[in-house]
């Protein structure tokens, strides 16, 4: 119920983390420990584990206690050691529509597949839509886990048993994101000039203030993982738990007076 600085709490929890993880990068027999039972081993406990699973449940949508190890410190090793993670000014649109534009008069899309043979009495595969087929040479497959999951694509021969195995047994939880323009940084007349705050009571695993320290507009950004994965879908309930979290947070703001967009 009290704000607290994060600065203490960041580099214990930190070192906890390095602890449990640094050594698993690579090593397969971590496999076989799941991320939540490492950090139990290093230490982590009560409200600390809490978040450490909230936050590897954004990170990696997967239960804590079924993603392994050795995962984990790949991801983590990824998304928070030093290397660059870079936001583009335009839009990540523009990184699409350069990467496309030698090819762009032969692309299709919306266009779903419903069938794929990659059998051997033909050259290349060839992929059914709605209105015929396309062969190629080569087929890249790049459909989410839930989709193959399905069983909306049907592939003739039928995939290797590894690979159908490795497509049964994966799990994609959501990751929802959140962000709102606000007429203001309003939080700063409570917390000062920070990238952050946390809650370890929300379904969030915390809010960015995404220009805290270069020019730009009052916006803050907050993920859903695994916890409060319920809400996955329906926009209204994830507005509503923003609004209503940051209102908790600060009673003596008119959240709703401050919002201009909020989006989800």
């Amino acid at each position: 119920g009290e704000w607290t600085g994060g600065d203490k709490l960041r580099k214990e929890a930190y070192r906890l983390l390095m602890d449990a993880l640094v050594h698993r990068f690579g090593d397969t027999e971590s496999d076989g420990i799941s991320v939540h039972q490492a950090l139990v081993d290093a230490g982590m406990e009560g409200d600390q584990l809490d978040a450490a699973d909230g936050r590897f449940n954004v990170l990696c949508p997967i239960p804590p206690d079924q993603l392994s190890s050795r995962a984990a410190a790949e991801a983590l090793r990824f998304n928070g050691t030093g290397l660059p993670n870079f936001a583009i000014v335009e839009g990540y649109s523009e990184l699409w529509r350069r990467m496309a534009a030698p090819f762009e008069s032969r692309l299709r899309l919306g266009t779903p597949v419903t069938a794929i043979d990659w059998g051997d009495d033909r050259p290349g595969v060839t992929v059914t839509i709605a209105s015929g087929e396309i062969t190629a040479a080569t087929g890249l497959i790049t459909l989410p886990v839930g989709v193959l999951q399905a069983g909306g694509v049907s592939f003739q021969p039928e995939l290797p048993e590894g690979k159908s195995e490795a497509i049964e047994g994966l799990i994609m939880g959501p990751t929802i994101k959140a962000f709102a323009e606000f007429k203001r940084p309003w939080w700063e007349d409570s917390l000062g000039n920070v990238a952050g705050f946390r809650n370890a009571d929300s379904v969030f695993h915390g809010w960015e203030a995404l220009f805290w320290d270069r020019p730009g507009p009052a916006v803050l950004s907050a993920m859903i993982g695994m916890r409060g994965a319920e809400l996955s879908g329906d926009k209204d309930a994830v507005k509503a738990a923003f609004l209503s979290d940051l209102a908790d947070m600060f009673p003596d703001v008119e959240i709703e007076a401050e919002i201009v967009s909020l989006e989800v």
